[in-house]
C-alpha cells in the first residue's frame, strides 16, 4: 500500500501543481496592471512615492514565487526591483525604469508561453480571487497533525494548503499578529512562517519574542521566506527556527522537508 500512495506522489504534485500555476499566472496578469503602470509613470515622470511603494510590494511577492512556479526570470527580475528601492527608494526613475521594464517581459513571456488561452487578457480583481485550494473541504482524518501556515502571500498559502491538506488540518494567517491568535487557539503541531509580512513585526522578530517568551516552545518553527542574507538565516536558527526553506524553492524538495516535519510531529 505505501509503495503505491508512494508512486502516485509524483503525478499528483505534477497535477496540483499545474492547478496552481494556471491560477498564479491568473494572479500575476493581476499584477503586471501595477508593474505596467509604474513603467508608464517611470517613462513620464510622475511615479511617485505611494507608486514606488506599491511596485515595491508587488515585486517582492513576485520575487519569492516566481521560481517556485516555474519562472525563475520573474523571480530574478522582480527580486532585482525589490532589493534595488529597499536600498535606495528615491533611485533614478531612468534606473528603475529598466529594471521595470526586464520584470515586464519577464511577466508577458510567461503569460504568453503558457498553453492557457486569454489568461494575459483577464484582470482578476483584488478581493476577488478564484476559488483557493484552501477553501476545498480538508478530509476529516482523526488526528491529523494540525499545521498553520503564515504569509500574507495567497499563492503560497494556497500552495501549502493543497499539498498537505491530506495529511494534516491545514490553517493560514497573513501576518504575525493574526499566527499568535491562530497559534493560542489551535496550537498547531508545525508552523510554517514567512518574514516579510504586513503588521507590527516580521516573522523573524515574532520568533524571537515567542523564543523570548518561552511560549510554544516545543513546537517546531520552520521559516519559509525571501530573507535568505546569512545573517537572517543564522538570525532564524538563533531564534529557534526548526528549519529554513528559502524562497524561491524547489516545490518537491520543499514538500519532502515539511513532510518530515510533519512525520515527527505525527509520531507518538
Amino acid at each position: 500500500m505505501q509503495q503505491r500512495a508512494e508512486s502516485r506522489m509524483p503525478t499528483e504534485l505534477d497535477a496540483h501543481m499545474h492547478t496552481l500555476r494556471k491560477r498564479y499566472l491568473e494572479t500575476m496578469s493581476n499584477l503586471l496592471t501595477t508593474v505596467e503602470a509604474a513603467l508608464r509613470h517611470c517613462e513620464d515622470g510622475s511615479l511617485d512615492a505611494d507608486g514606488r511603494v506599491a511596485l515595491g510590494n508587488v515585486a517582492h511577492r513576485l520575487s519569492g514565487t516566481g521560481k517556485t512556479y516555474g519562472f525563475p526570470r520573474i523571480s530574478a527580475s522582480a527580486r532585482e526591483i525589490d532589493v534595488r528601492l529597499k536600498e535606495r527608494p528615491d533611485m533614478p526613475a531612468r534606473e528603475l525604469m529598466e529594471l521595470i521594464y526586464s520584470l515586464v517581459v519577464a511577466c508577458r513571456n510567461a503569460l504568453g508561453r503558457d498553453e492557457i488561452r486569454g489568461v494575459s487578457a483577464q484582470r482578476v480583481s483584488f478581493g476577488r480571487r478564484p476559488p483557493s485550494v484552501a477553501t476545498t473541504p480538508q478530509q476529516d482524518v482523526p488526528n491529523r497533525p494540525v499545521m498553520l501556515v503564515v504569509d500574507d502571500d495567497p499563492d503560497m498559502r494556497d500552495l501549502f494548503t493543497g499539498l498537505f491538506s491530506h495529511e494534516a488540518r491545514v490553517l493560514t494567517a497573513v501576518n504575525s499578529d493574526e499566527a499568535l491568535v491562530m497559534m493560542r487557539r489551535h496550537n498547531p503541531s508545525l508552523v510554517l512562517l514567512d518574514d516579510i509580512m504586513p503588521g507590527a513585526i516580521t516573522g523573524l522578530k515574532f520568533l524571537e519574542t515567542l523564543q523570548t517568551s518561552g511560549e510554544f516552545r516545543g513546537t517546531p518553527i520552520v521559516m519559509i521566506t525571501a530573507s535568505d542574507a546569512p545573517e537572517n538565516i543564522e538570525r532564524g536558527m538563533n531564534a529557534g527556527a526548526a528549519g529554513y526553506i528559502t524562497k524561491p524553492f524547489d516545490v518537491a524538495d520543499a514538500t519532502e522537508k515539511v513532510r518530515r516535519f510533519l512525520k515527527a510531529v505525527s509520531q507518538p
